[in-house]
């Protein structure tokens, strides 16, 4: 399998790729994301680490949007070492 984690958020960009970001519901638990071709059939790029330090499986949820800078924000329902779940949000630069 390519890509291991859910759901997915499909997002695509001005220079005609794909970001799909999801959950990694596996230790280390976290958000994951990579960047795809037009066609999303292309995985060979590197997996993007947004963040590694869940507490277990319950997170994900991810939706990205492109802000008017270039860069993507990154939203996600998160349960991280505080404790506390919550909604968090990573920024990517371009």
């Amino acid at each position: 399998r390519p890509v291991i984690g859910h759901p997915y958020h499909p997002l695509p960009l001005p220079d005609g790729g794909v970001l799909l970001v999801y959950g990694y519901r596996h230790a280390p638990f976290g958000i994951r994301a990579r960047v795809l071709d037009d066609e999303c059939t292309d995985f060979a790029g590197p997996e993007i680490i947004l963040r590694e330090d869940g507490l277990g499986g319950d997170l994900g949820y991810p939706w990205s949007t492109l802000l008017p800078d270039g860069r993507v924000l990154v939203t996600y329902y998160f349960y991280g070492g505080d404790g506390i779940r919550h909604i968090a949000g990573t920024v990517l630069a371009p």
